[in-house]
């Protein structure tokens, strides 16, 4: 693992890694499924999922499981689903059809949409791969995309990196690249427009014997499996008072808020070449403005 400025082709090396690893990737990101699941639900209590027509953009819909199946599942619901991978899109395309889903390869960075378009924007382990300077540019463009009262559901690294490079991610041709503001994310959302509704640290789930296997690197004690990093704490969770609104009568939820909080299960010293600012994650609910005649 290096940290590295964002090379020139940095998008197109990502496709092609995408491309060759997605069966791999998918197989890998099940453990991911049910902490996005989590915060998904906690998305969908916020919007309208029956009668009103709801849309929402995905970013990094992947093969399209769980998150753009599961949004499907609601027929009041359109997605559009964007993806860098050529591979990841025809999986989906394949397995989920092309029935209230416009499918949008690419990168989406250079994604060309009207402004106030959708109820609810979503994130999950994409916006990380855009250097830190794309990062402000998206969010930016997020907060306009987002209808008001919209939501953004987003995952961003728990530390600061300026570029992080791994040359064999999960697959010998698995090239991968992250970058994150850290603590200075906040700042970041605040700047573009958007406030935040819920924020959370958790540490994600990874599969060892499955990272050890694709690697063919064993762990290096026979309790290495069991061997977990220190947790990090989740921090308050904050329903933020709405505009005109007295604080104290406002929803306020402060606490610890163990609630899905999930134990990182890898070795530090064995399975060094994951990127721990990676694997523990902030996710932000945030919610852009709100529409007139909002309670």
């Amino acid at each position: 693992m290096a940290t590295n400025d964002a090379p020139n082709d940095l998008k197109a090396r990502l496709k092609r890694s995408y491309d060759v690893i997605a069966p791999t990737y998918n197989a890998w990101t099940v453990t991911h499924s049910p902490l996005r699941m989590i915060y998904l639900e906690k998305l969908l209590k916020l919007i309208p999922t029956d009668g009103a027509e709801v849309s929402v953009l995905e970013l990094g819909c992947g093969a399209g499981s769980p998150v753009t199946e599961h949004l499907l599942g609601f027929p009041n619901f359109s997605i559009t689903a964007n993806d860098l991978s050529s591979t990841q899109i025809g999986l989906a395309k394949a397995r989920l059809g092309e029935d209230r889903v416009s499918w949008r390869e690419g990168d989406m960075m250079a994604l060309d949409v009207p402004d106030a378009s959708f109820e609810a924007v979503l994130g999950f382990y994409s916006l990380i791969h855009l250097p830190r300077n794309e990062q402000e540019v998206m969010l930016t463009r997020i907060a306009k995309w987002l209808k008001p009262g919209g939501y953004l559901l987003a995952n961003f690294s728990e530390e600061a990196m300026e570029g992080v490079v791994m040359e064999k991610w999960l697959h010998p041709e698995g090239w991968m690249y992250w970058s994150g503001w850290g603590p200075q994310t906040l700042e970041k959302v605040k700047q573009a427009g958007l406030e935040v509704v819920v924020e959370q640290v958790e540490e994600d789930e990874v599969d060892v014997r499955f990272l050890c296997e694709q690697f063919g690197h064993a762990p290096r004690s026979p309790d290495a499996q069991s061997c977990p990093m220190s947790p990090v704490a989740a921090k308050d969770v904050v329903r933020l008072p709405k505009p005109g609104q007295a604080d104290a009568d406002s929803e306020f939820r402060r606490g610890t808020c163990e609630e899905g909080l999930m134990q990182v299960s890898f070795h530090r010293q064995s399975l060094g070449f994951i990127p721990t600012e990676v694997v523990a994650i902030a996710l932000l609910l945030m919610e852009v403005g709100w529409a007139d005649g909002e309670p």
